[in-house]
């Protein structure tokens, strides 16, 4: 796993507030943990986890993939195809998978035009001291 090679992980939360340029990248289930330990060491602050591409959307196998990611930052993201992504299914489906991926990740990253479940979403994430990031 990635988080055996990886120094403990700063908070996003005082990335964010250290002033300094991030650099993130996105990332599907099909990251392996060598290439994600060898960006980190080149110098990759921030994973965005984009469960959209996941091959599968159950919540066991989502937050399996998502844990992958526990030794860096990360923010994890759910994009419907008219938001630019691949998430095909109802948005009551996305909003349990943002519940569930919460515990796991740093933050989250929600459009503002998921007008069904984006209140909902961010409620979650702020009950549990994450960052949240609403894109437009």
């Amino acid at each position: 796993m990635v988080s055996q090679t990886m120094p403990k992980v700063r908070r996003l939360s005082e990335l964010l507030e250290s002033g300094v340029p991030l650099i993130a990248m996105s990332f599907g289930d099909k990251a392996g943990d060598e290439e994600v330990r060898q960006l980190h060491d080149r110098g990759l602050d921030v994973a965005e986890i984009r469960i959209d591409t996941f091959l599968y959307s159950d919540a066991d196998y989502v937050v399996g993939q998502v844990r992958r990611f526990s030794s860096l930052p990360s923010i994890a993201t759910i994009r419907t195809e008219r938001e630019r992504g691949h998430w095909t299914g109802p948005d009551d489906e996305r909003l349990e998978l943002f519940k569930a991926v919460i515990p796991e990740v740093h933050g989250i990253d929600i459009e503002l035009s998921s007008t069904s479940i984006v209140e909902d979403v961010v409620a979650a994430a702020k009950a549990t001291g994450k960052v949240v990031i609403i894109s437009n």
